[in-house]
């Protein structure tokens, strides 16, 4: 039995891995482009404090995108 577990392993943390940097590339391309989007609609529409609150959550986006990128590595 605990030689099947040993066999199991590299491929469940081959999935995990992909799952992981799957994860960070949709996190980066979606989120980040959707809170800028909307940001910048913010700033035209004149609210710049909502600006400000979406971009502050882009950059906290983008920074879970990194990190799930580094442990995917």
């Amino acid at each position: 039995m605990p030689s099947d577990y040993s066999l199991r392993i590299p491929m469940i943390s081959s999935k995990v891995e992909k799952i992981l940097e799957e994860f960070s590339i949709k996190e980066g391309e979606e989120h980040i482009s959707t809170y800028n989007k909307i940001a910048m609609t913010a700033k035209a529409e004149g609210y710049a404090d909502i600006e400000a609150m979406l971009c502050a959550f882009a950059e906290e986006e983008a920074k879970i995108a990194e990190t799930v990128g580094k442990v995917a590595a």
